[in-house]
């Protein structure tokens, strides 16, 4: 036997057969550890003929992954969600990822958000006991594998092989709500981790609490900054644009702030779209137009940063957008219709855009002043 999906989970009907259909062809053995489920999942499993364990929920993701991971048999591992699906692309296989005897783990493509870009992350690993879950939440068996690799850079490989995640549609109030109180009990055992913090900071601003959201972008910032010299890492560049945008959203002052973070993050594409934000609030529109003209330049859909994932919308419809706005502003009311059509046909449900559109279109036409025009 070569290759075990081990997975969790609990009440996943919505999404569990999708998930299983895309890895049933390619791997050897489904191993599934059910926290409580009281809906149709275990079914669904046993349909796919996946080994079903059962383990109450402990307030602990690690637990029942630690769990599966006991009971597969398999040489190697796919770590798998619910609500992820496992794609191949044209041409790529599974098998010579398997018979590299060099490696440890291979990264896979993860899209984490629907409409988001890729970034690269360990999820196929060899089966080991040396190599468990750590952490509450977000979990990892990632630094298992650094140590167990001795400093060999061709331990982890990169491949094309990729893995959708769907499951962070709709309300998330449920999931903010369990999330919180044990991403607090993980950093009051594990404070250095940047992550945690930001994904805290996300939590409490969505669920409407912004000064704390404020604080704990700010600790994730501090741990940063006590680094001292040593390189950031992409997830750094995190709460640093949390806080960036909950500041702007507030009409706070950010500029000091942008300018670390940017001569930290020079090419990170969300400071650069918070930059161009922050040009545009300050009555700058020239300077925010090379902004997003960079960000305009990238194709969203081919666009992948190993290291981070993006918002498709900051190369499509978010730029544009302001870009138009822009133009208005500037009195180029002939690029800035051009602009809200592109924005139109990357969002097509948005009404606005259209308006914005045939309004500029007027102007040129007209050449109405651009002091007219502020409300884009």
């Amino acid at each position: 036997m070569r290759l075990s999906a081990a997975m969790i989970m609990r009440n996943e009907a919505r999404h569990l057969d999708a998930c299983l259909r895309s890895i049933r062809p390619h791997v050897d053995e489904i191993v599934i550890v059910d926290t409580g489920s009281t809906d149709a999942s275990p079914g669904i499993a046993r349909r796919y003929d996946a080994r079903l364990l059962q383990q109450p929920w402990q307030e602990d993701f690690a637990a029942p992954r630690n769990l599966a991971l006991a009971a597969a048999q398999g040489d190697w591992i796919l770590y798998i969600d619910a609500d992820e699906r496992l794609r191949l692309p044209p041409g790529t296989a599974l098998a010579p990822l398997l018979e590299d005897r060099e490696k440890l783990a291979w990264r896979l493509r993860l899209q984490p958000k629907t409409n988001y870009t890729a970034y690269a992350e360990v999820r196929i690993f060899r089966n080991r006991p040396e190599i468990r879950y750590r952490g509450v939440i977000h979990e990892r068996v990632l630094p298992d594998i650094l140590r167990l690799s001795a400093g060999r850079a061709d331990a982890i490989g990169h491949c094309d092989l990729a893995l959708e995640h769907v499951g962070y549609e709709g309300d998330q109030r449920r999931k903010h709500e369990r999330n919180l109180p044990m991403l607090r009990r993980y950093l009051e055992t594990d404070p250095e981790r940047v992550f945690c913090w930001w994904h805290m900071g996300e939590i409490l601003a969505e669920l409407g609490r912004p000064e704390e959201a404020a604080a704990a972008f700010a600790e994730g910032i501090a741990l940063v900054r006590r680094r001292g010299e040593r390189a950031p890492l992409a997830e750094d560049s995190l709460p640093f644009a949390g806080l960036l945008r909950l500041e702007l959203d507030r009409g706070n002052p950010v500029g000091p702030l942008l300018g670390e973070a940017r001569a930290l993050f020079p090419e990170n594409r969300l400071l650069r779209w918070i930059a161009a934000r922050h040009e545009m609030a300050n009555g700058r529109p020239a300077a925010a137009l090379p902004l997003l003209r960079a960000l305009a330049a990238e194709d969203g859909e081919r666009f992948y940063d190993p290291l981070i994932a993006y918002d498709k919308r900051l190369f499509g419809e978010f730029a544009q957008a302001s870009l138009g706005v822009c133009h208005m502003r500037l009195g180029a009311h002939d690029l800035a219709a051009e602009a809200f059509a592109a924005a139109a046909r990357f969002a097509p449900e948005d009404p606005s855009y259209p308006v914005k559109q045939q309004l500029a279109a007027a102007r040129h036409a007209s050449r109405a002043p651009a002091a007219a025009f502020r409300g884009a």
